[in-house]
């Protein structure tokens, strides 16, 4: 089972100087992120790939 690691997830959009709202636009709504952050809940593939992406991050730095 795959588990998000949410505050790693919170400290790296932070360090990128985006807001929840500036990640997730054009990707998903800004309460998927906070889901993301707050509950380690994991999004689709597809929006996982494309936060992943806009950070510049491997997923495996915030999954397990």
């Amino acid at each position: 089972m795959m588990k998000i690691l949410g505050e790693n997830f919170k400290r790296i959009r932070k360090s990128k100087g985006f807001t929840q709202a500036d990640l997730a636009h054009g990707i998903c709504t800004q309460a998927t992120v906070s889901i993301v952050e707050r509950r380690n809940q994991v999004p689709s593939t597809k929006i996982l790939m494309q936060l992943c992406q806009r950070l510049e991050v491997s997923v495996d730095k915030i999954i397990v």
